[in-house]
C-alpha cells in the first residue's frame, strides 16, 4: 500500500533541501576564501625573508619605499595589495607587512570584501672574525748548485752563500711561527728537500718497493722518466692521489765514504705544528750532490702532495692535512732557479713548459705559490709565472736583511682576522 505525502510535507522537504544547498554554498565559499588567504599568507611569509635582507643593506632612508615596493611585486595582481612598515632595532630591523586578500564569495553574504594578512619577521645582524688558519710547505732545494757545485767539506765562505741564506730564511719563518702564540693552532708547516728526487720517509703504504730494497723511500716524479720527460703528463700525475699517480722509486743508499747517495739525505715532514722539531731540522740540513743536478718540479709536485686532501691519509703516523675548506694552502719553493735536465734529453723549453703546467694545476687546485729565486745567472721566467701574483722574490744572498722577506711572503696576511657577516632571520 503506497503512501501519498501531503503539500505540506513536501514543502517541508523543500526548504531542508535548499537549507542543505545555502550550506554547502556557504562551506565551498568559505573554504575558497579560506584556501586564497592561506596562500597568501605563505607568499607574504616567504616576500619578507627575501625582502627584509635586501632592505637592510641599504641606507635607512630607502628601507621603507623599497620594501613596499619590492614586497608588491611579489603580488603583480591588482587585487592584492600589500602595505609595510619598517624599524630599526638595536641589532638590525623589524619587517611588519599586510596584505588585503579580497573575499571570493563571502562578500556575497556579509559585509567582508576582504580580509587582512599580515607577517612580520625580524633580522638579527652580528659580525664574528676568526685566525685564519694556513698550511705551508716549504720546498727547499738542496742541490749542489746552491753551493755553486762544491761539497760542503771544502767549500768557501762565498760560494755556501745562497744555502746559508735559506737556512737562514726558513729559521726565521720557522721561529716566527714558533714564538708567536697566535700561530699555534692555526699555522701548520711541511719541509720537502728536493734535488733531482725527493726522500719521502720510509714505510708509506702506497710506495711501490723496488727489488732488493726494503723501503720505496727514493722517489722523482717527472712522467714518464726522469729522462724522457713529459710536460702534459707530469702535470696530470701530480694532483693524483696515491696509488694512483706514477711514481718511480729507487733504493735509498746511505751516505757513507764509498758509495754516492743517489737521494736527498732528510726526509720530507708531512704537515706539523710541532716548530721547534722543524727548526732543528732546518738547522741540520744539508746540500745534496746528485748526477741530475735538481728537478725543482719533483720539489714543487711533492710540496703539493703534502697539501693536498686527497693525500690526506698518505702519511700515517706522521700527519695529516687539514681538509677544512677555509684553510689557506700555500706553496713556498726556494731554489736557485736552475732547472736541471740530463745531457742530451729534453730541450730547456719542455722543462720550462712542464713547470707552467704543473703550477697551474696547483693553484687551480687552490693553492698560492711563492717563488724564492736566487736570481744570479738563472732563467727565471718559468718561476716568475709558476708564482701566484705578487709572490716572486729574488733576495740577494749577500743581504742577511733579505732573509726576512720569506717571512713577509709566507705570514703576510695571517695577523688580519677573517670577518663575518650573521643574518639571522626571526618570527616576533
Amino acid at each position: 500500500m503506497h503512501r501519498h505525502t501531503s503539500k505540506k510535507e513536501q514543502g517541508a522537504v523543500s526548504i531542508i533541501g535548499v537549507g542543505l544547498l545555502l550550506t554547502v554554498m556557504l562551506a565551498t565559499g568559505f573554504s575558497l576564501d579560506a584556501l586564497e588567504i592561506m596562500s597568501t599568507k605563505s607568499r607574504l611569509a616567504l616576500a619578507v625573508n627575501n625582502v627584509i635582507s635586501t632592505v637592510y643593506s641599504l641606507p635607512e632612508s630607502k628601507w621603507l619605499p623599497v620594501a613596499t615596493a619590492l614586497l608588491n611585486r611579489h603580488f603583480p595582481e591588482d587585487t592584492i595589495a600589500v602595505t609595510a612598515s619598517v624599524s630599526k632595532t638595536s641589532n638590525g630591523c623589524a619587517l611588519n607587512a599586510s596584505a588585503s586578500v579580497p573575499s571570493l564569495f563571502m562578500h556575497k553574504f556579509t559585509d567582508a570584501a576582504s580580509y587582512t594578512v599580515t607577517e612580520r619577521v625580524k633580522l638579527i645582524s652580528s659580525t664574528s672574525s676568526s685566525l685564519p688558519k694556513r698550511e705551508i710547505a716549504l720546498a727547499c732545494d738542496v742541490s749542489g748548485s746552491m753551493e755553486d757545485g762544491y761539497y760542503s767539506s771544502f767549500l768557501p765562505s762565498q760560494s755556501e752563500q745562497k744555502f746559508t741564506h735559506l737556512k737562514k730564511a726558513v729559521h726565521a719563518l720557522l721561529k716566527e711561527a714558533n714564538d708567536d702564540p697566535d700561530f699555534h693552532g692555526r699555522v701548520r708547516v711541511s719541509l720537502i728537500p728536493f734535488a733531482d728526487k725527493v726522500n719521502i720517509g720510509r714505510n708509506r703504504a702506497w710506495a711501490k718497493v723496488p727489488t732488493g730494497s726494503s723501503f720505496g723511500e727514493c722517489a722523482q716524479s717527472r712522467y714518464p722518466s726522469f729522462t724522457s720527460f713529459n710536460a702534459s703528463n707530469t702535470a696530470k700525475q701530480a694532483l693524483l692521489p696515491p696509488f694512483t699517480a706514477h711514481i718511480d722509486y729507487y733504493k735509498y743508499v746511505a751516505p757513507s765514504p764509498w758509495l754516492r747517495p743517489i737521494c736527498p739525505h732528510a726526509p720530507l715532514t708531512p704537515l706539523t705544528d710541532n716548530f721547534s722539531s722543524l727548526l732543528t731540522q732546518i738547522n741540520s740540513l744539508k746540500t745534496f750532490n746528485s748526477n741530475n743536478g735538481s728537478a725543482q718540479d719533483s720539489g714543487i709536485i711533492w710540496a703539493a702532495r703534502t697539501l693536498l686532501h686527497s693525500w690526506g691519509g698518505a702519511w700515517g703516523a706522521d700527519g695529516n692535512p687539514s681538509a677544512s675548506s677555509s684553510t689557506d694552502k700555500y706553496l713556498v719553493l726556494i731554489t736557485d732557479g736552475k732547472l736541471s735536465k740530463p745531457v742530451g734529453t729534453n730541450p730547456e723549453d719542455i722543462l720550462n713548459d712542464g713547470v707552467g703546467g704543473l703550477c697551474r694545476k696547483i693553484k687551480d687546485a687552490g693553492i698560492k705559490i711563492s717563488i724564492i729565486e736566487y736570481h744570479k745567472d738563472s732563467k727565471s721566467n718559468a718561476f716568475k709565472n709558476c708564482a701566484s701574483p705578487g709572490h716572486y722574490l729574488t733576495p740577494v744572498p749577500s743581504d742577511p736583511s733579505s732573509a726576512k722577506e720569506l717571512t713577509t711572503a709566507v705570514l703576510k696576511s695571517l695577523e688580519k682576522p677573517v670577518v663575518e657577516k650573521n643574518i639571522i632571520l626571526t618570527d616576533y
